[in-house]
């Protein structure tokens, strides 16, 4: 990969501080670092299957249908992130010919979803003024983590807000 990197005429630069050891770093085309390093292609375990009622079928009897609040949501993996670009295409290119994803999907000059997985997309890009990071999704176990991913960051204090996170 950094023999490819370096025919194309892309550079290493310095990781940005804090970074975690491994791989080498170049920046994109709007000056997103990017990390390239090996990951194991291994899939989170999955859940067990939620017990759940429905006509004929009772599974769960005297048992609360949703976890208790203390039981810890964590991040099983990172599912896609979304940056902002002045430049769809120029991401396209830098992005499938450089580092290999694939275009999955797009609307027209708007969005391009991106993907390295069999997932949909792993990265996309939204058509802005200017680049920037719009958000990050992670895969949790269950509908159940997320809500209780929401009110952990409630209960610390995180309030919703329009266009911006409050704190």
């Amino acid at each position: 990969m950094r023999e490819s990197m370096r025919r194309a005429g892309v550079r290493e630069v310095d990781p940005p501080r804090g970074a975690p050891d491994g791989g080498f770093w170049i920046r994109d085309p709007d000056g997103h670092y990017v990390n390239i390093r090996p990951e194991s292609p291994q899939e989170p375990l999955a859940d067990p299957p939620l017990a759940t009622n429905s006509p004929g079928h009772i599974q769960r009897q005297v048992v609360r249908g949703s976890p208790e609040r203390t039981l810890h949501a964590a991040p099983r993996k990172l599912g896609h992130v979304l940056l902002f670009t002045p430049d769809v295409d120029r991401q396209i290119d830098f992005y499938t010919r450089i580092l290999g994803l694939r275009l999955s999907d797009r609307v027209k000059s708007l969005i391009a979803f991106m993907r390295c997985t069999t997932d949909h997309h792993n990265l996309a890009f939204l058509t802005s003024k200017g680049p920037g990071f719009h958000h990050a999704s992670f895969q949790v176990g269950s509908v159940d983590e997320i809500a209780l991913g929401a009110t952990r960051m409630r209960d610390s204090g995180w309030q919703m807000g329009w266009g911006s996170a409050a704190t």
